[in-house]
């Protein structure tokens, strides 16, 4: 059950964030800069996997850096 909630939990924050960049750009595109993505823990990369899966509804440009000798 904790798994489900925890599902539940994520894709709901998920659709807030995508929410929250749907408003900020009815009025003008967004560009988004993401830098040291090495550092990022799962649930970040799987927040972005979404937004980037989004980006047909989206008017969001994400640019993201990171060094690749120091990805583990």
């Amino acid at each position: 059950m904790l798994a489900a909630t925890t599902t539940t939990n994520t894709q709901t924050w998920f659709d807030t964030v995508q929410t929250f960049l749907s408003v900020i750009t009815a009025s003008q595109p967004l560009v988004v800069i993401l830098e040291d993505l090495h550092w990022s823990d799962p649930a970040s990369l799987d927040l972005l996997r979404h937004l980037a899966r989004s980006r047909d509804r989206l008017p969001v440009l994400i640019v993201g850096t990171y060094r690749d000798d120091e990805i583990t």
